[in-house]
């Protein structure tokens, strides 16, 4: 399945509407420097053009993981859930 990065070229023309495919962020988010700071939970992020969400749901995604593998039992790994989602609202 393809995404489209461009729902309406009225919407481009309009207000600049472009969405960034899941592809581009998984590279972004890879940058070493990013990817630094993706590791550490309560670090936060600004997405001001969220648009659909795709760098926040992928951070999250990312936050996520490394609670899991952080965590030694079920209630450390619920808090530091809790802390990814925390930091990214």
């Amino acid at each position: 399945m393809t995404e489209k990065i461009i729902k309406s070229a009225d919407r481009v023309k309009n207000i600049g509407e472009v969405f960034t495919p899941k592809k581009t962020v998984d590279l972004m988010l890879d940058q070493p420097e990013i990817k630094e700071k993706v590791n550490i939970l309560d670090a936060t992020f600004l997405e001001p053009s969220a648009g659909e969400g795709v760098f926040l749901v992928e951070i999250l995604k990312h936050k996520l993981s490394v609670a899991v593998r952080q965590s030694k039992t079920t209630k450390e790994m619920q808090n530091k859930h809790c802390l990814a989602f925390i930091v990214l609202n």
